[in-house]
C-alpha cells in the first residue's frame, strides 16, 4: 500500500507540473504582449529597431524598417540661404539699338586661333533692296593692322528669318546682294578672319583683333558687345582722347561704353587667346 501511495503522488506532481508551466508561460506571454510598447522605447534608446522584419538590417543585406526609410540612410541637406543672380552678358541684351532700335549690334566671341565669331544684328531707318557688303578696314584700327587681310567666311544672311544667298566664296572686298523684298531688318552669322594680329614682344598668347559691322548701311548707332574670357579690354581708337579706353562691363561679358557712330564704329580687342 505504502508503494502505490507513492506511485500515485509521483504521478500526481508530474500532471500538475505538465499543466502549471504551460500556464507560466501564456501568462508570462500575455505580460510580455501588454509591455510591447515599454520595449520598444527602451530598445530604441539603444539604437535598436525592434520592427525590423526577419532577414531586415545588416545581416539581411539591407532591408527597410518599419518606418520605411532604409537602415543608416541620411536625408539630403538643402540650403535656404540667399542665392545671387548671375550677371547679364551684354552679349545677351535684348532690347537697344540693332535688336530694338535704329542701329547695328555686333556680339563677338573670339575663337583660340585669333578667328572671331560674329552674330551682326542691323535696324535700318528705312528700307534697302540691295545688301552692301564688305570686310572691315582693319588699316583704320592703327599701325599694327597695316599688313592684315580681313574676310569674312561662312556668311549666313537672313531677313525676315528668310536666308539670303551671298555666294560660298569668302567676302574679302565689296559685295552687293540684291534682296528678294525690301527689307528694314537683316542679320548675319559669320566667321572674321585675317584681323588678328600677334601682340610681341609680350606673353605668349596675347594678340589685338580689330572689328567693325561687316554691312555697309551707314547707320548709327554701333554697339560691340563681347563674350568668352579671352578679352581683356576693349579700345575705339578712331575716338579722341579718353574716350579711346571705351570698355564697360566685365572679363567674359564686355561691351563698349557707349555707342559709337557709324563713321567712328572701329573697336581693338585685347586679347589672350587660350591654347588651341
Amino acid at each position: 500500500m505504502g508503494v502505490e501511495r507513492d506511485r500515485s503522488r509521483v504521478v500526481l506532481r508530474r500532471y500538475v507540473a505538465g499543466v502549471a508551466v504551460p500556464l507560466a508561460l501564456v501568462g508570462g506571454a500575455v505580460w510580455l504582449w501588454g509591455r510591447a510598447p515599454e520595449a520598444s522605447a527602451v530598445a530604441g534608446s539603444f539604437g535598436v529597431d525592434v520592427g525590423q522584419t526577419p532577414g531586415s538590417g545588416a545581416a539581411g543585406g539591407g532591408g527597410t524598417t518599419t518606418s520605411g526609410v532604409a537602415p543608416n540612410s541620411r536625408q539630403p541637406l538643402t540650403s535656404s540661404g540667399p542665392t545671387t543672380s548671375p550677371r547679364v552678358s551684354p552679349s545677351a541684351a535684348s532690347t537697344g539699338p540693332g535688336i530694338t532700335e535704329t542701329g547695328v549690334h555686333l556680339s563677338v566671341t573670339p575663337s583660340a586661333d585669333g578667328t572671331l565669331e560674329v552674330y551682326e544684328q542691323v535696324v535700318l531707318g528705312g528700307v534697302i533692296t540691295r545688301l552692301e557688303l564688305r570686310p572691315p578696314d582693319a588699316r583704320a584700327a592703327g599701325p599694327d593692322f597695316a599688313t592684315s587681310r580681313p574676310a569674312a567666311t561662312d556668311v549666313q544672311v537672313s531677313i525676315g528669318g528668310q536666308p539670303v544667298s551671298v555666294g560660298a566664296s569668302p567676302i574679302s572686298r565689296r559685295r552687293s546682294v540684291d534682296l528678294a523684298q525690301p527689307a528694314s531688318q537683316v542679320e548675319l552669322r559669320y566667321v572674321l578672319t585675317g584681323v588678328t594680329v600677334r601682340s610681341i614682344p609680350s606673353t605668349t598668347g596675347r594678340a589685338l583683333a580689330a572689328i567693325m559691322p561687316l554691312t555697309s548701311t551707314g547707320t548709327t548707332p554701333v554697339v560691340v558687345t563681347t563674350s568668352g574670357d579671352a578679352v581683356l579690354n576693349l579700345t575705339c581708337p578712331q575716338l579722341s582722347g579718353d574716350a579711346q579706353v571705351c570698355a564697360d562691363g566685365v572679363k567674359g561679358a564686355m561691351s563698349v561704353r557707349d555707342p559709337l557712330p557709324a563713321t567712328r564704329d572701329v573697336v581693338v580687342l585685347q586679347l589672350d587667346l587660350p591654347r588651341p
